[in-house]
């Protein structure tokens, strides 16, 4: 689905019209299994539209330059405030 990163979802966080989910997938490593994150997908509306950030993707400049983080920090801190 687009905006759902791969694997399952290792967390998950709503509060109001915001729903955060953190994905994750194993992989194989020096023949083990080891676990890997995936980033994070972030709905503002309910989840009607979703989006999803990969761990190299939050720190890019299209990511912070559409605000999309900016927004997804300031939710998160209203949400733990309280506000």
């Amino acid at each position: 689905m687009e905006g759902f990163g791969r694997g399952s979802i290792s967390a998950l966080y709503a509060s109001g019209q915001t729903i955060i989910a953190a994905w994750g997938y194993s992989e194989l490593y020096n023949d083990e299994y080891a676990p890997v994150g995936d980033g994070i997908s972030f709905s503002f509306d309910h989840g009607d539209n979703w989006y999803h950030a990969t761990m190299v993707d939050l720190f890019r400049e299209e990511i912070i330059s559409k605000g999309l983080l900016n927004t997804l920090l300031r939710s998160i801190t209203r949400s733990l405030l309280g506000d």
